[in-house]
């Protein structure tokens, strides 16, 4: 393993993914879910996307924008209605939650709606174009960035089902799904 190349890609691929709106989607569904669940689909899913952009490389650029955008953009929305609907249960809390298999399952399906065509996914597949001798060093490299950030973001999350009664956050959660939504839909 090429460990220069491993820390170049660790570094950028972490630095692009830390204000993604990926790393909100976390913070938000760790407040609702088991935060191992959370992390283990976002780690599904990340490790999905990594191996497609290494895979693929520059070929996934050629997808059409529009039907990420817009398929990104509703999946934000639907988390927003959810959301907004769950918030009428004050009392939910982890042991409320849903069962982890689901949890895992829409942590993984979000991750991996929303990361797909992403800045983070583009700059893998470009960086294993540029470095075909090396995909193990890049895969492992943008997968632990991207795993490191979720880690940060779920961590947060969780705190903040601490400090936040659950009826606020769920309405939080629910105005910050829909704003990306609608910012995605309209505005990127």
């Amino acid at each position: 393993m090429n460990w220069e190349l491993f820390l170049s890609i660790y570094s950028v691929i972490f630095l692009a993914e830390l204000p993604d709106k990926t790393a909100l989607v976390l913070l938000m569904m760790a407040t609702r879910g088991r935060a191992v669940a959370v992390f283990a689909g976002a780690a599904l899913a990340f490790a999905t996307q990594v191996l497609l952009a290494v895979t693929f490389g520059r070929a996934l650029a050629q997808l059409p924008p529009a039907v990420v955008q817009w398929g990104a953009g509703l999946l934000f929305l639907g988390f927003a209605v959810h959301s907004w609907r769950a918030q009428s249960d004050v009392d939910v809390d982890v042991h409320g939650a849903p069962p982890s298999h689901a949890t895992l399952g829409r942590a993984f399906l979000a991750v991996l709606i929303a990361e797909f065509g992403d800045l983070t996914q583009l700059a893998t597949a470009s960086l294993a174009a540029r470095s075909p001798a090396n995909l193990v060093t890049v895969f492992s490299a943008a997968t632990l960035a991207l795993c490191s950030v979720a880690a940060i973001a779920i961590f947060i999350g969780r705190r903040a089902t601490r400090l936040i009664r659950p009826r606020a956050l769920h309405k939080l959660s629910a105005m910050l799904f829909g704003g990306t939504g609608i910012y995605i839909l309209f505005f990127q």
